[in-house]
């Protein structure tokens, strides 16, 4: 099993980015994909208002992001 520090040190470009590629109604998600999910929040100050915005706006018309990312999981 390789050690935390190793897995840290691998270039991911996409290691701290969350790419949405679209948005869907709530009623239009299977509820299996809620069987593991994965929360997120912004990262710094300057990020704090636009993800505010972000989520306000998906609660008041009550649709979900759909977003690609990269995960890594230690066994």
């Amino acid at each position: 099993m390789r050690a935390q520090c190793d897995l840290d040190a691998l270039p991911l470009p996409t290691k701290r980015v969350i790419e949405v590629l679209g948005f869907v109604g709530t009623d239009e998600t299977d509820p299996l994909l809620y069987a593991r999910p994965y929360w997120v929040g912004a990262a710094g100050s300057g990020a704090q208002r636009p993800y505010a915005l972000l989520v306000e706006a998906l609660a008041r018309t009550g649709r979900v992001g759909v977003c690609k990312l990269a995960l890594r999981s230690l066994l």
